[in-house]
C-alpha cells in the first residue's frame, strides 16, 4: 500500500525502494535486512503491477507459510540443501528475486 501512496510524487523505482527499506525495516533483523528488503521489493512490485495489494499478500502468505514448514521440518529435504549448499540456494533465490524485479519493472507496452 505504501508504494502506491508514493509512487505519484517518487515514481515507481523509488516508489518500491522506499517501501521495501520501510518492509525491511519494520521486521527488526539486521541479519535478515538484505533479504527481507528483496522481498519487500517483489511484493512491492507486484501491488504496482496488478494495481491491489492481494497478490502481494497472497505471495507474503506463501513466502511465510514455506519458511515455516522448513522450519518445522516438513520440507526436510529442501531445508537439507540450503543448508549443505547455502551460497547457492542464495544465488538461486537472488536469481528468482531479480528476475521477477526486472519483468515488474519493465515498462508496459500497450496492448
Amino acid at each position: 500500500m505504501l508504494a502506491r501512496a508514493l509512487r505519484p510524487a517518487l515514481g515507481r523505482a523509488l516508489a518500491i525502494g522506499v517501501s521495501a527499506l520501510l518492509f525491511a525495516g519494520f521486521h527488526l533483523s539486521v541479519v535478515r535486512f538484505v533479504p527481507t528488503m528483496l522481498l519487500g521489493a517483489v511484493l512491492a512490485s507486484i501491488t504496482l503491477a496488478c494495481d491491489s495489494v492481494w497478490p502481494a499478500m497472497l505471495a507474503h502468505l506463501l513466502n511465510n507459510a514455506i519458511a515455516l514448514a522448513i522450519d518445522g521440518g516438513a520440507l526436510t529435504p529442501i531445508a537439507s540443501f540450503v543448508g549443505a549448499h547455502p551460497d547457492q540456494a542464495l544465488a538461486a533465490s537472488a536469481l528468482v528475486s531479480s528476475t521477477g524485479l526486472v519483468i515488474a519493472l519493465a515498462p508496459r507496452r500497450a496492448a
